[in-house]
């Protein structure tokens, strides 16, 4: 049960600067969207309102700054990295499937980010 709970913090811990760059968005975004409010060639907006430079910037900042903090800014600016990005790819194909922002889309929100961090990080591991 030890190694179990151990193995578990460790996950965290490690993957703490994408759950950052993830989160903070919702908290310090808004502003000027990415897309500057443009539709995609089917009509639909490219990624949305919600996704904002202030967000995509913030995301990064903080992600970024808790990797600094735990000692590996590489692996912290990837994952935050990939994070912000595997969220902006989701964004867009929840605009083709009619999505509106915000809108849960099961297991899409919820990997998103994981699989984008995942992908980016590989690069060094």
């Amino acid at each position: 049960m030890q190694v179990e709970l151990v193995s578990i913090l460790w996950a965290i811990h490690s993957f703490l600067p994408a759950y950052v760059a993830n989160a903070t968005p919702i908290l310090f975004g808004g502003g000027t969207p990415l897309d500057f409010g443009r539709n995609y060639l089917d009509g639909k907006p490219i990624l949305g309102s919600h996704k904002t430079f202030r967000g995509i910037f913030f995301g990064l900042f903080f992600g970024t700054a808790i990797g600094l903090v735990q000692g590996d800014l590489r692996l912290a600016l990837l994952l935050s990295t990939g994070a912000l990005t595997g969220d902006l790819v989701s964004a867009f194909f929840k605009r083709r499937i009619n999505q509106p922002p915000g809108a849960p889309v099961p297991l899409l929100d919820q990997l998103d980010f994981v699989i984008g961090a995942f992908l980016l990080s590989s690069i060094l591991y």
